[in-house]
């Protein structure tokens, strides 16, 4: 039987875990990437009265994982700053409004919520 000294085995150890994290971090950075790409490269125009949705970053969507919806809403869009940011009430506690990229919304179907006159 073949022995190893401990502060040996330590350092094997500490490198084999190097590794994983690596592993780990290089494709989490894929798949962000990958999601990125994923995006239309020109965001959609909004006009105030609009119902949008807007992509979900909540914490508790991590918990969730794939059963998290992607989207939360609709609120309205109450102002356009231009630049493709637009100022929405907040959905959940409905207390103040936030202000939101244009990337981050998509139009509701229009079946779901008819553009206001």
């Amino acid at each position: 039987m073949t022995s190893i000294p401990v502060p040996n085995h330590v350092k094997e150890l500490d490198n084999a875990l190097r590794l994983v994290v690596q592993a780990g971090l290089s494709s989490a950075e894929d798949r962000i990437l990958t999601n990125y790409l994923r995006r239309p490269q020109v965001a959609a125009k909004f006009a105030v009265g609009d119902f949008v949705f807007i992509t979900n970053t909540r914490p508790i969507t991590q918990r969730l994982g794939k059963f998290a919806p992607n989207y939360c809403g609709p609120p309205l869009v109450v102002t356009d700053f231009g630049s493709d940011v637009y100022q929405v009430p907040e959905v959940v506690q409905e207390l103040d409004n936030f202000y939101v990229h244009a990337i981050d919304m998509v139009p509701p179907p229009s079946r779901m919520c008819p553009r206001r006159a």
